[in-house]
């Protein structure tokens, strides 16, 4: 949205005053930008934008009928107010977010016969976590229906030992998980993931703990991405080696529900940069 305040006179024996002391009043979830790096490596939705200029500009995230935007200056020592009503349109959607489970085996790397902890086994048939979108659009939206998944990394605890030494590495919060938008199948409807450890060679003891969220995106034709909806989901396995491999403890994702969002996905790092998140041995 970008508008103008103007004094528009229409007495013949007036002219146009100078208009001072600009007062936008924006109601409703606005930003003024969201940018993503273009490499990837960071995302931050802009939420502060000036209401004091004689113009302002802004993207609206949520929707709601009857929304009044209002301006009001000083003319001549006076105050006089304007205002406009508004319909925003939002689609309406829905996750429907269906869990694997975890193991401890050779079948997610399989055909090269190396043990892996993972969530999911593509290679037979299923994944670690399924997301499958529903979108409504509005009734009055005559668009395209622009949509792109991004996930993030929101917490990545991951350890490796071998006769006691231990290798760990820890993801900071808020991490985007590889690329922006998600993956290989960035273009929806579906999307999947499937996570898993390292090659286990080498190594007596694994340890995994990893959350994620997922977020739906909307960008109407000339706007700005926007989520739709997000969800919160989580595995964790761990396992030692004896004669063969033996998963001790796990946790599987399960059918995670999603949640409206109105929150941008936003991230200082990529969890892919290995310069930033290494194996530390200690």
């Amino acid at each position: 949205m970008s508008w103008y305040c103007q004094l528009s006179v229409t007495n013949q024996y007036m002219t146009n005053f100078p208009l001072a002391n600009f007062q936008w009043t924006v109601p409703g979830y606005a930003i003024s930008n969201y940018v993503v790096a273009a490499d990837a490596s960071s995302a931050m939705a802009v939420t502060n934008f000036p209401l004091n200029n004689s113009n302002v500009v802004f993207y609206w995230v949520d929707g709601a009928t009857n929304r009044v935007v209002q301006c009001s200056a000083m003319v001549q020592g006076k105050t006089i107010t304007a205002q406009a009503t508004f319909n925003v349109l939002r689609p309406t959607a829905e996750i429907t977010a269906t869990g694997g489970t975890v193991g401890l085996d050779n079948f997610y790397s399989f055909p090269y016969n190396t043990v892996r902890l993972h969530c999911g086994v593509p290679s037979v048939g299923y994944v670690g976590m399924l997301f499958v979108p529903s979108v409504t659009m509005p009734t009055n939206y005559s668009g395209h229906t622009n949509l792109e998944w991004i996930q993030e990394v929101t917490y990545l605890g991951r350890v490796c030992l071998t006769n006691g030494i231990c290798a760990h590495k820890n993801v900071s919060p808020l991490s985007l998980d590889t690329s922006c938008p998600y993956g290989f199948n960035a273009n929806p409807p579906n999307t999947d993931d499937s996570p898993t450890s390292q090659n286990l060679a080498g190594f007596d003891q694994v340890s995994y703990s990893e959350d994620f969220t997922m977020w739906l995106m909307f960008m109407p034709d000339g706007g700005q991405w926007v989520p739709l909806r997000k969800v919160n989901w989580h595995w964790d396995g761990a396992g030692s080696l004896g004669t063969n491999w033996v998963l001790t403890s796990s946790h599987d994702p399960g059918n995670p529900s999603d949640t409206n969002s109105f929150d941008h996905p936003q991230w200082d790092w990529n969890a892919a940069d290995t310069n930033h998140f290494q194996w530390i041995t200690e």
